[in-house]
């Protein structure tokens, strides 16, 4: 079962329309449609799900362009020409002639005596139509036969052999376009033989070295002609009213790349009228490419097709799912909630802290968690499961790039990545540049894929402290790189353990407690508090979360400096998805610490109170420890 996919989904629909009010549906210039995005995302479940529904309803063709190393234009052709050949509901079966004659000419070797060659390329034809058609086509030719016709009986002609019963029947006109089929008139171009243009077809194929592009190019026009005119011409054309479908998986493999330019330079012939085929590839985003350059925001269902139908192509760039998609993930795979963790809100919760949405990862984690519901997730990620995870969402890359890879997951995006030239080769630092299979978007940042990231910051807290580019290092270079950015500066500072200068830092923002300075927009100092307590935790505890926040050097619990301190504390321990599973009593106190705080500022009971209410909510869903005492 595929998740969050509908939109993509009702896209590739708005595509398959063929508008044609009270008249034969006509065909439109389509882009083809490439879905794209990193490893996992679901590139190819959106394709196995469109091939699922649409199976005995509209003819479409599925291809891996990928699995077979051996693809050319030529087989990806007849591939999808036998997928869209099948068997389907009001469709029926979508018929190929003219492709089929390229075909059976390009693999037919022929004579060099033109003569010869002539008559070995229409027995070819006529022999690729079957011995009991042949019959059935002399039946229909002479159905009369006498002792006085100049033709000799049924039997005997049968008797003769194919290549004299081919002779005979070329001499009956209604029989010569029967016999050879009525795609080979196509081939016949400014009034020249049909038969000797595939027979040079045949000549060109078996040269010395043959004319692949010459030949592929002829074969993708036979094979659109046939796709016209099953479409417009023949008797169930009328009932055709959405196109026919190729889906092609990893597109960007040589094979689907190549097919893809002829297919484009074929419709962007000035004689090529348009075909009723919509093309939807799925490929990795290119060295480059990123999804600010997608056109999936302004698509349907949010925008019209129309302005889009005569470009060659449209990228689409397949999100992570919503913390709503994967509650019903999780729901839908009946995933068992971790002990003490019901509603299953919960497992929504951490595997989305975790995941961020990313398909395969929370179907990976969702899994697991059913499997063993009574860990936290820091510990359902053993290093089986961890490596699992990282091999395949960094699939391709070498031991030294994964490396360097784990020291980049200090940044908080790819531009902070820029500050670690020095402590990690510039050449290094473009391979994450380069790859946006890695990236996710963040608002207008590009920054790892969040679910990467939690796996490699892992394996960055695991390394020796005194290690050039171990946890403390990088943080640390990091944090004397930011500028005059103080949120970046202390986000690291806090990656770090410095409680203490950022808990300082935001109590002077907010002012003398005697007071409420005027001036001070609460909306700004929790935008930076969020900000900052997104740093992530080196070792967070698997159990009892509450009890890690220590605001005894901060003063009375009471006390402004102490309230911050545990808000800093615990919003850094609660945004860690491997922090452990019983956090209310985590949540309740952040609440109390937010209602502390409204009297800060003029905005505070509108800026506090919200978040107060938000975390109340949340301590009654998130499971208390069985150890409440602080």
């Amino acid at each position: 079962m595929s998740y969050g996919q509908d939109s993509a989904i009702r896209l590739v629909r708005a595509f398959l329309d063929r508008p044609g009010e009270g008249r034969l549906p006509e065909s439109r210039r389509l882009p083809v449609l490439y879905f794209t995005g990193p490893h996992h995302i679901g590139k190819t479940t959106l394709l196995t799900t469109l091939a699922s529904r649409l199976r005995g309803n509209i003819p479409h063709a599925l291809l891996d362009c990928a699995a077979d190393k051996t693809l050319t234009t030529q087989t990806i052709l007849v591939r999808l020409a036998l997928g869209l050949n099948e068997k389907c509901g009001l469709y029926g079966r979508l018929p190929f002639p003219r492709f089929a004659a390229a075909l059976i000419a390009i693999r037919t070797p022929v004579s060099d005596i033109p003569g010869t060659a002539h008559r070995e390329m229409t027995a070819a034809l006529a022999k690729a139509r079957g011995i009991t058609r042949i019959r059935g086509i002399l039946t229909d030719a002479v159905p009369d036969l006498t002792p006085t016709t100049r033709f000799p009986g049924l039997k005997t002609i049968l008797r003769l052999g194919l290549g004299l019963l081919i002779d005979l029947l070329l001499l009956v006109p209604s029989a010569r376009k029967v016999l050879l089929g009525r795609g080979v008139a196509w081939h016949g171009v400014k009034n020249t033989d049909p038969v000797d243009r595939l027979v040079s077809m045949s000549q060109s194929a078996h040269a010395r070295v043959p004319d692949r592009a010459a030949l592929d190019e002829i074969l993708l026009g036979a094979f659109l002609a046939d796709l016209r005119d099953a479409f417009h011409v023949r008797r169930r054309a009328v009932r055709r009213v959405l196109n026919c479908v190729v889906l092609l998986d990893n597109a960007d493999a040589e094979a689907g790349k190549e097919f893809l330019r002829q297919l484009a330079k074929e419709r962007g012939k000035e004689d090529a009228g348009p075909d009723p085929m919509t093309v939807v590839a799925t490929v990795l985003p290119s060295a480059g490419e990123s999804p600010f350059q997608a056109d999936d925001e302004r698509l349907p269902p949010v925008g019209p097709i129309e302005p889009y139908l005569r470009r060659p192509r449209l990228a689409i760039w397949l999100r992570n799912l919503t913390e709503s998609q994967v509650g019903q993930m999780v729901a839908g795979k009946g995933a068992l909630p971790i002990v003490g963790m019901s509603p299953p809100a919960h497992v929504r919760r951490v595997l989305y802290q975790f995941a961020e949405g990313h398909p395969w990862a929370t179907d990976v984690l969702v899994d697991k968690l059913r499997d063993r519901p009574e860990q936290p997730l820091s510990e359902v990620l053993d290093d089986a499961l961890t490596a699992q995870l990282r091999d395949q969402l960094l699939d391709g890359f070498s031991t030294a790039h994964v490396k360097v890879l784990t020291t980049c997951a200090a940044a908080r995006d790819v531009g902070e990545m820029n500050r670690l030239e020095g402590l990690v080769e510039p050449n290094d630092l473009a391979v994450v540049h380069d790859r946006w299979s890695l990236l996710h978007t963040s608002g207008d940042a590009a920054v790892l894929q969040p679910v990467l990231r939690h796996l490699l910051l892992r394996e960055l807290a695991d390394r020796d402290d005194d290690s050039a580019d171990g946890w403390p290092r990088v943080f640390t270079w990091l944090r004397e790189r930011t500028g005059h950015d103080e949120v970046a500066r202390h986000y690291h500072a806090l990656a770090l353990g410095e409680v203490e200068s950022v808990v300082g830092w935001l109590v002077d923002r907010l002012g003398d407690p005697a007071q409420r300075p005027e001036n001070l927009d609460a909306g700004p100092w929790l935008a930076a508090l969020e900000a900052i307590t997104a740093a992530p935790v080196r070792n967070p505890p698997a159990r009892s979360p509450h009890k890690k926040v220590d605001t005894s050097w901060a003063g009375p619990w009471d006390s402004r400096p102490a309230r911050v301190a545990y808000l800093v504390s615990g919003l850094q321990l609660a945004g860690d998805p491997l922090t452990g599973l019983d956090r209310g009593k985590l949540h309740k106190e952040i609440a109390g610490a937010y209602m502390a705080l409204r009297g800060a500022a003029p905005s505070g009971r509108d800026v506090f109170e919200p978040e107060a209410q938000r975390h109340e909510e949340l301590a009654r869903e998130w499971p208390a420890s069985k150890d409440t005492e602080r």
